[in-house]
């Protein structure tokens, strides 16, 4: 003898979802930019700006226009606008100090023992 059984529908079960809200947190600010933000991409940053002005400054003291800029420093129209304005777009430190060198600006290196009284700092300087 053969029994059929019918198949029957699942269970449906209810679904619990859980939900855990973290307790807010205090936003705390010492007042002073560089310990409330990441030191070393905003010193970085800085140090981008320095240059990428001082880039500006060689275009404009050369008169070079933008097709001179591309030509000479070897960049992309929209990046010499860029530096034209003294902005350093996506440059990397290396790349804005070779284009220095392209403008025929020697680049030099120095380091020294920062003075107890201060901290070590990067600097920028115009010989």
């Amino acid at each position: 003898m053969l029994n059929i059984v019918k198949p029957t529908a699942p269970k449906k079960t209810p679904i619990a979802t859980t939900v855990q809200i973290a307790p807010a947190r205090k936003n705390v600010i010492s007042g002073h930019i560089f310990n409330d933000a990441n030191l070393r991409d905003i010193k970085d940053i800085a140090l981008r700006r320095d240059i990428a002005e001082e880039i500006s400054t060689l275009i404009k003291r050369k008169k070079l226009k933008a097709e001179d800029v591309i030509n000479e420093l070897e960049v992309h129209p929209n990046n010499a606008a860029l530096l034209m304005k003294g902005e350093f777009g996506n440059y990397t430190l290396e790349q804005l100090l070779r284009l220095l060198t392209k403008l025929d600006q020697d680049v030099v290196i120095t380091f020294m023992k920062a003075p107890v009284k201060r901290d070590a700092r990067i600097s920028v300087k115009r010989v």
